[in-house]
């Protein structure tokens, strides 16, 4: 580099090479290494070149994604870059994730070329500055550089894993898209639940996860009668339960994604208006009136409801209202006249109460309505919804589902006209999702995990059973998580790939033995996950720590109540102690003789 760039007069390109000296020698002792693209630097008439700086890391030096220095001659400018090239666009979601990383740490991301898909920059350094002090001038540009990969490398890092991890995911993903149910059987610490968050992830996926116990029931998933207390008098109310409430998240993005974006802001609109009006109508106790005469005022409101006080009203003082049916009146096309119209509005038989309170702060509303500032959105894109159940069969899952075994059908997703009545279906009101009955929409897959040898997978019954589509994770594939640096990071720094070849030979040997073994069979084996605790203990005591503390206790329960129990732990314990496949040396033995 020193011997090109000295071909040239320019101090400028004279500096760059000091800095390349620089980067050099202060990146070789950390096991960096750089290099350059001679074509960009005259194809560019010496306007602006790069210097890539390269690591053993995917990250920072790879083809598709890695570091540079973009020096602007026409500016005098340098600044450190990560730049990602064109087949990053393979990836749907991944320009939308480094955008938001960008704009959480305030850093810039633009297009370049179009040989290229997008730079992330760091601060500028004014080249100027330096031309009496070259020292200064590389010192500053590593720190700018380590500056930048501080902000944003690791979790920059993440999503690059993430979205080559996505090829291994692919046949999961698949699956789910068709079958809408999916449950992950396998042996215990296959990493069943860390599979079901990962496939999520790939599918850039709105994700809610349970755990089932023998304790969770209807009203917990589907929706019950819950305790309130207001002004200290304890009541019940409807409320959704887990899986619902879910359901509801993801029908409002299947119904706003299909909205021009217009049609969102003027809802978004409408909503603002809403929530300021309360706001000042709590804090000035501002009181309206119904076309009766009624007076009543705003007590409270959350992101749902808003709470009225009806002093003059001595059997029914207090009314919740519903945002949700404020912002469908006001965003329609159509003024209302009075409140017979809202009954009209939802298609109902019957007036209610509450109409005569909604239309008298619509009419107040409405006045605001076209004055207030409109709401700048962006157009909200269609996205998938996985709930995932851990541990499924540790409920009761006809308690739990109850009518909903027929609404999560794969067959009748998305479909109003299968919708349920669910068992508080009279108590929901309008402006609710799923006034008219339940259904689960089409945007929501179910990931469900259990173990192969609980006993309570008994319990599950036909009807449960027939409606999901049901994948094992063996111990063998689930070595590869102990290649997932994401895995490790619960349980300590990922350990060298020598370590973690012999904790993937000792596993298997061990798996090996537990199958040698009369009435246990593949099943039974141990999952890689297990090994992932190997990072919490010291390097000289973690195989034995391993072992005594998280292995052997698993395998007595396997073997409890066996006469020969004392003679069968310590050959499952000689296999664990082999940190190469038996298979192998014989095989190597072998050819050796021949």
């Amino acid at each position: 580099l020193w011997e090109e760039y000295n071909k040239s007069d320019e101090w400028f390109l004279k500096t760059i090479a000091s800095i390349a000296e620089s980067l050099k020698e202060k990146m070789e002792s950390e096991k960096f290494s750089y290099a350059y693209n001679k074509d960009d630097i005259f194809a560019r008439n010496k306007k602006d070149f790069f210097i890539w700086v390269k690591t053993d890391d995917k990250i920072i030096g790879d083809e598709d994604c890695h570091y540079e220095f973009y020096f602007d001659k026409k500016k005098n400018k340098m600044f450190p870059m990560i730049h990602f090239e064109n087949n990053f666009k393979k990836d749907s979601d991944i320009l939308k994730r480094f955008s938001d990383i960008c704009k959480h740490k305030q850093l810039k991301m633009f297009p370049r070329s179009r040989d290229s898909w997008f730079y992330i920059g760091g601060s500028e350094m004014d080249i100027g500055d330096y031309e009496d002090d070259r020292e200064l001038f590389c010192k500053t540009a590593i720190e700018k550089m380590r500056e930048l990969d501080n902000r944003v490398g690791n979790e920059i890092k993440k999503e690059i894993n993430r979205m080559r991890s996505k090829d291994n995911l692919e046949p999961y993903v698949n699956k789910l898209k068709k079958v809408k149910n999916l449950i992950l059987t396998g042996a215990p610490g296959t990493g069943k639940t860390y599979y079901a968050e990962e496939i999520a992830k790939a599918m850039n996926a709105e994700v809610k996860i349970v755990q089932f116990h023998p304790s969770y029931d209807y009203t917990d998933f589907v929706e019950g009668l819950r305790p309130v207390e207001k002004n200290g008098t304890l009541g019940f109310e409807r409320r959704d339960g887990v899986f619902k409430e879910f359901c509801a998240l993801a029908l409002k993005n299947l119904e706003n994604s299909s909205k021009s974006k217009d049609v969102q802001e003027k809802e978004a609109t409408v909503s603002d208006l809403i929530d300021e009006f309360i706001s000042n109508a709590t804090d000035d106790s501002t009181k309206f009136a119904i076309t009766t005469g009624n007076e009543f005022y705003i007590e409270s409101s959350d992101q749902k409801y808003i709470f009225v006080k009806v002093p003059s009203n001595d059997k029914r003082n207090e009314l919740t209202l519903q945002k949700q049916v404020l912002i469908d009146l006001l965003s329609a096309e159509d003024k209302l006249t009075n409140s017979g119209k809202i009954r009209e509005f939802y298609k109902r038989k019957w007036r209610t109460q509450e109409d005569s309170y909604y239309f008298a702060l619509y009419e107040k509303l409405y006045e605001k309505r076209n004055s207030y500032k409109a709401a700048e959105v962006k157009q909200i894109e269609r996205k998938d919804f996985v709930f995932i159940i851990d541990e499924i069969n540790r409920g009761e899952v006809s308690k739990i589902f109850g009518e909903l075994f027929y609404a999560i059908d794969p067959g009748y997703r998305g479909k109003k006209e299968k919708a349920v009545q669910t068992q508080y279906q009279n108590l929901i009101h309008d402006g609710e999702a799923f006034k008219d009955g339940f259904y689960v929409p089409e945007n929501v897959y179910i990931i469900g995990t259990m173990n192969d040898i609980d006993r309570s997978v008994e319990s599950i019954d036909f009807a449960f059973r027939r409606r999901f589509t049901w994948t094992e994770i063996t111990a063998e594939s689930s070595l590869s998580i102990l290649d997932k640096e994401a895995a490790w990071e619960s349980y300590g720094a990922k350990p060298s790939d020598d370590e973690i070849t012999k904790l993937k030979n000792r596993l298997t040997n061990l798996n090996k033995e537990i199958s040698s073994i009369d009435g246990l069979n593949s099943s039974y084996h141990i999952g890689g996950s297990y090994l992932l605790k190997y990072a919490s203990y010291n390097k000289d005591e973690a195989f034995e720590k391993l072992w005594t503390n998280h292995l052997s206790g698993v395998l007595f329960e396997y073997l409890r109540g066996r006469p020969q129990i004392d003679q069968i732990i310590p050959e499952l314990k000689k296999a664990y102690d082999t940190d190469v496949i038996e298979d192998d040396e014989d095989e190597a033995e072998e050819e050796e003789r021949g």
